[in-house]
């Protein structure tokens, strides 16, 4: 939001005042400006991309990942797990994960179903429960009752 307020207040009011009154300025005042915009780019260009590149490979597969600290019983032990694991991935969501809470308070499932048929787009559900399973399963109902309410809008036109 600063971003944009900046770049508004330079376009809609530094811009024209520059253009309206560069002409009383002394010439190295004005090339100041180019000048430092020069210097600005070069520095960034040199500098190349900060963030290293991902690797490449096959899109997320729905799996619930138990965190690195949790017992992997505690998460994905029972086959009532498995199965709202799996009803989750027949709607179609993806990296489906159910983690601990901190403090042993309860368990939180997460889920990510894709809005468009590219994929690019995706809702993002949660759900929090006392145990895995009820997590669980609460997230396929809310993942279910998102597809029928969908399901049930009039098409748009594209």
């Amino acid at each position: 939001m600063k971003f944009r307020a900046f770049l508004l207040v330079g376009c809609m009011v530094v811009v024209p005042a520059a253009a309206m009154f560069s002409h009383h300025l002394p010439p190295a005042v004005r090339a100041a400006p180019a000048r430092l915009l020069k210097t600005l780019a070069a520095r960034l260009v040199a500098a190349g991309p900060r963030a290293p590149a991902l690797p490449a490979g096959p899109p997320c597969h729905a799996a619930v990942v138990p965190p690195a600290d949790a017992p992997v019983a505690a998460v994905a032990g029972d086959e009532s797990t498995a199965t709202a694991s799996a009803q989750l991935e027949a709607l179609g969501a993806v990296a489906i994960e159910c983690r601990p809470l901190p403090g042993g308070t309860g368990h939180l499932a997460s889920c990510r179903v894709p809005v468009d048929a590219e994929g690019q787009l995706q809702r993002v559900f949660q759900a929090q429960a006392a145990d895995a399973d009820a997590a669980l399963r609460g997230l396929n109902a809310a993942v279910a009752a998102w597809l029928r309410a969908v399901a049930s809008r009039p098409a748009t036109i594209r």
